[in-house]
């Protein structure tokens, strides 16, 4: 009976575990039915898939025919609201839209190149001043260089042999817009202390590209006491220091080129205008020019070259002068009819052997944008440079001018300048680009006063008993009591090749 009542047990059990695994019926009551629709009306949930549309049309007839399928749904996105009216539509999202690669990389780039940048200065040794000039790749030491100077005026240097150390203190811009004119001239100073044996010289910069005042020439000559001040460049800041000159009493030998400023304790070194006037008139007077006319333009500098050029014909005269202002110089049907005038072209002349010319010779002053503007139309209205002589300054040396037809035959006032060649190739062992006139002058003054500086008889009295004379490379100086220094001048023609050629008087 035991066996019996055990044997139905087990029984029931097993019935109970078969019914479990039953699958059940998917139908739900219309009153459950109800409930849902009334929590889920709209309410969609969709699997990001490529038979989306599909299954939304058999979602939908599931839907009408109160069925709700059951389903695995995979990558599903959701996003809880408080709206049940709302469908969620999740597709593949553009993460990076808006952001430019290349822009980003090319950032990137940039800061990992200010990091590297930074971290090379916070290694590097103390800067001499000199990291901005290039030296040459060719460039070598053969024998040790000891450098005794400092860069700066605010830097001071204490030296054992103090008796034999001399200052120098140049006035130069560099920075501003002529700060490209300043470098060279530097390059061209440290270039001849480094060729200077067996003295200690210290060189002191002072920068007038920037907005200085009298004073701070005056602080900056009393910190540094130099013997000798080269410079300044421009001509305003030339005019500046002579005011204060009472107050530092130091030789200065400057670059510019306005004799006009010269003085006894002065030295203008440059190829002044008036001196170039002063050549080229001598040169037209020796041919016994006559028929005399001046061209230039309407300035300050053109009516001081005609001013000088009136004072040293003594007892000639000009036969006519013209000063062309910008307006007539911008109207090109107006300055051909002032030219035209005054050439007294006429146009009945078409025998060219019978046309009359007014000018043996015609000076003619301006810079180069003038000359292109002027000689063309001079050439058009007749004039004839092989028989009507065209004297200017040097700006006629520039390529530019010298390769217009009309400015052949046309003559120019030069500085004999000798061993370019080897003055070149000392440039290049040392820096990279190409030297020109400024360095030049910079380096054979830098030669003069490196040498005046330990003299015990001043310039001045030098002067005085005739040792005034230097020569560097074979470029000749000769300094003059009044500030003016006195250079070999030669006299160029302008050939058919546009080539400048050394010519004889009257040729």
């Amino acid at each position: 009976m035991f066996n019996k009542q055990v044997s139905f047990f087990i029984f029931i059990i097993n019935c109970l575990l078969i019914i479990s695994c039953v699958p059940q019926k998917d139908i739900i009551s219309e009153k459950s039915m109800g409930n849902s629709q009334n929590k889920s009306k709209k309410t969609i949930i969709a699997n990001i898939d490529e038979n989306y549309s599909k299954n939304s049309k058999t979602l939908e007839n599931d839907l009408k025919n109160n069925k709700v399928r059951k389903e695995v749904i995979s990558n599903l996105f959701s996003k809880k609201s408080t709206n049940n009216n709302v469908i969620f539509e999740f597709k593949n999202e553009r993460y990076l839209q808006g952001i430019d690669k290349k822009e980003f990389q090319k950032k990137s780039i940039i800061a990992e190149k200010a990091i590297n940048a930074t971290f090379k200065m916070l290694t590097k040794t103390p800067s001499t001043g000199m990291e901005s000039l290039k030296f040459n790749e060719n460039y070598k030491v053969y024998k040790s260089i000891n450098y005794k100077f400092n860069n700066y005026f605010e830097n001071e240097k204490i030296f054992n042999d103090y008796d034999n150390k001399k200052n120098i203190l140049v006035l130069l811009p560099m920075s501003g817009l002529y700060k490209k004119f300043g470098k060279k001239i530097r390059q061209a100073l440290e270039l001849s202390l480094l060729e200077t044996k067996g003295k200690i010289i210290q060189i002191s910069y002072f920068d007038t590209g920037k907005s200085f005042s009298s004073d701070k020439i005056i602080e900056a000559v009393g910190k540094n006491n130099p013997t000798l001040i080269l410079g300044p460049l421009l001509r305003e800041n030339i005019i500046k220091i002579k005011s204060i000159y009472n107050k530092i009493k130091v030789p200065i030998i400057s670059f510019n080129n306005d004799n006009s400023l010269a003085d006894q304790y002065l030295w203008i070194t440059g190829f002044s205008p008036q001196e170039q006037v002063k050549t080229m008139v001598n040169y037209s007077t020796s041919c016994n020019k006559s028929k005399l006319g001046f061209i230039g333009q309407k300035n300050k500098y053109g009516e001081m070259i005609l001013n000088t050029v009136n004072n040293l014909l003594r007892s000639q005269t000009l036969k006519k002068h013209l000063l062309l202002d910008v307006r007539t110089l911008n109207d090109k049907n107006i300055l051909h009819k002032v030219l035209k005038r005054y050439l007294n072209y006429k146009e009945n002349n078409k025998d060219i052997e019978k046309i009359q010319h007014v000018f043996d010779t015609i000076f003619l002053i301006g810079d180069t944008n003038f000359i292109l503007e002027v000689m063309p139309i001079l050439t058009y209205y007749d004039l004839d440079t092989s028989k009507t002589d065209v004297l200017g300054t040097n700006v006629l040396e520039d390529k530019i001018l010298r390769t217009e037809h009309s400015v052949i035959n046309a003559k120019f006032p030069k500085i004999n300048d000798n061993n370019v060649d080897v003055f070149s190739t000392k440039w290049k062992k040392l820096w990279k680009n190409e030297p020109d006139k400024l360095s030049r002058l910079g380096y054979d003054i830098a030669k003069i006063g490196m040498w005046l500086i330990f003299q015990e008889i001043k310039l001045e009295e030098l002067i005085k008993t005739n040792n005034n004379r230097f020569t560097v490379l074979g470029n000749k100086y000769k300094f003059l009591s009044n500030g003016q220094v006195i250079r070999p001048i030669e006299i160029m023609k302008i050939d058919k090749l546009g080539k400048p050629k050394k010519i004889k008087l009257c040729q």
